[in-house]
């Protein structure tokens, strides 16, 4: 049996995005042609994820003279996760990521939905939805045949930050780019 940190290819691993619907009417404004991406999942090949240190903390309380630890039942915000890609010939993967980047802060108008002030962003329940602007992330970790053995899947997810990207002509290189995302839970499954 191979380890799966082994080696034999560099991207082990495959992230399955469900594409938001907002992203979809936004995909629709643009004249580029994008038949290579399927806008009800975005696959990405990925050679790096930070899958996050799960938690539920303890609560140290008195109890018969002691003091003794009991679950906190809870769990505190994960922190954001960074995942490494390789961008396609045609950049489209680069490309969708930056589009949903760009609907929660629109590069021309500096707004969302119209909406300048934050207060007012706040203060409107279908606006702040996160499901309007969030999806369903799945990274799934490969064996040595290339076959799928565990999925994380990542709730209420919704990228926050796009890696630039760095080119270089001197060498032969794949470009390689990274993005951070943040969710509200996480569920791991043996496949």
């Amino acid at each position: 049996m191979q380890s799966h940190l082994n080696k034999a290819r560099s991207d082990k691993f495959t992230l399955v995005i469900n594409i938001p619907d907002a992203l979809k009417d936004i995909n629709s404004k643009y004249t580029r042609s994008n038949k290579t991406v399927q806008l009800d999942s975005l696959q990405f090949s990925i050679f790096g994820a930070v899958v996050p240190d799960t938690q539920v903390p303890a609560i140290e309380t008195k109890w018969a003279g002691s003091n003794i630890y009991i679950s906190s039942h809870a769990r505190p915000p994960y922190p954001p996760s960074t995942v490494n890609f390789t961008v396609d010939n045609e950049f489209n993967n680069y490309w969708i990521l930056y589009q949903w980047l760009n609907l929660m802060r629109d590069d021309r108008e500096g707004s969302f939905g119209g909406i300048t002030d934050a207060r007012d962003l706040i203060s409107q329940k279908d606006i702040i939805s996160v499901g309007k602007y969030s999806s369903t992330f799945n990274v799934f970790g490969k064996d040595e045949f290339n076959n799928d053995v565990i999925k994380f899947e990542y709730f209420n997810a919704f990228p926050v930050q796009l890696g630039g990207i760095n080119y270089n002509y001197q060498g032969s290189d794949l470009i390689n780019c990274s993005f951070q995302f943040v969710y509200s839970n996480i569920n791991v499954t043996l496949l």
